[in-house]
């Protein structure tokens, strides 16, 4: 796993345009970005994969096709999130 952000670098990279595109694949880069907007909610209980699905696919920079979205990929994502807590 790579280096986790702070919050601090999750926005200076966000502001000054560095984390680029955003996919699927990229569970930890999506963790750290969901994490800035719903720093309150606990990924495992608070968030279905339906909302994590929604959100997902609304951040700035998602560049994927959201119906290549699966359930795996999103406990991924959820599962880095958590790792963030």
């Amino acid at each position: 796993m790579g280096k986790v952000l702070t919050d601090a670098e999750v926005a200076a990279y966000r502001r000054d345009g560095f984390f680029g595109p955003v996919d699927l694949f990229g569970a930890d880069e999506i963790a750290e970005l969901l994490n800035e907007e719903h720093p309150d909610l606990d990924p495992l209980y608070d968030v279905s994969l339906t909302e994590l699905h929604e959100w997902v696919s609304t951040l700035e920079g998602f560049t994927d096709d959201p119906e290549a979205s699966n359930e795996g990929l999103l406990e991924a994502i959820q599962l880095a999130w958590n790792e963030l807590k």
